[in-house]
């Protein structure tokens, strides 16, 4: 894969925003409620020593993983990456508690959001795209 050259289109702008602002009201909301992220995190995983140090470091690697998409979309234009992000969305739904607090509710909108603009027709038409070789 080469490096994509200039302009993004404005559904693959908007994208990127939503999906990074997403990402960072989860790990912000997962960070403020430690405890209850911990106690939760220790009740799905029961065959793991669950303890502060490992809940900061699973919340702080789900804000990491969810760059991973963002970085192939914005610098690769990679069509596997828009696959990536509808499974994350799956996993998200599929994982949701009982009764979401207003931001995670608030994140989960944002990324289908950002989601639904990966299948736009302009971000469509720009993963179609080729690449342009690089100028050596």
């Amino acid at each position: 894969m080469r490096l994509r050259q200039g302009p993004r289109p404005p559904a693959i702008r908007v994208f990127v925003l939503l999906f990074l602002l997403q990402a960072a009201l989860s790990f912000w909301h997962q960070m403020s409620i430690l405890a209850a992220t911990q106690a939760m995190l220790a009740a799905r995983f029961a065959h793991l020593a669950i303890d502060r140090d490992a809940a900061i470091i699973v919340t702080s690697a789900r804000l990491t993983i969810a760059l991973i998409p963002v970085a192939l979309i914005w610098f690769l234009a990679s069509r596997f990456a828009r696959v990536l992000v509808l499974l994350f969305l799956t996993t998200r739904l599929l994982t949701i508690a009982d009764a979401p607090s207003l931001p995670e509710i608030a994140s989960l909108v944002l990324a289908l959001a950002a989601a639904m603009l990966l299948f736009s027709s302009g971000a469509a038409g720009w993963f179609r795209k080729p690449a342009k070789p690089a100028p050596v």
